[in-house]
């Protein structure tokens, strides 16, 4: 079982939404106007949604905009991408913030 987010993994999400994370938290959802860790992102705020799974270790990402299609980024515990299967395995039923 994993209890938080690795180094990496907090890089990731941090060049996702230019934000940091820093509590203990495993699913949250908020706007960003820094995707992409760019301040001067067009369109901007995009919406900002994470899961940590805490028994395999996986970190979620979703940017959306109600201009663009949603990006969905994984990341296991050691920062290597997940495969598209994996990820789509969280979509099933199920809502992930």
């Amino acid at each position: 079982m994993y209890t938080n987010l690795s180094e990496i993994q907090k890089q990731y999400f941090y060049n996702l939404c230019g934000e940091t994370h820093q509590s203990s938290e495993t699913k949250g959802r908020f706007e960003t106007s820094k995707p992409y860790n760019n301040e001067y992102y067009k369109f901007s705020p995009w919406g900002f949604e994470y899961f940590f799974d805490v028994e395999k270790g996986y970190l979620i990402c979703i940017l959306s905009h109600h201009m663009t299609d949603n990006r969905i980024y994984g990341w296991d515990h050691r920062g290597n991408e997940i495969s598209d299967y994996i990820i789509s395995e969280y979509f099933k039923g199920k809502k992930v913030a």
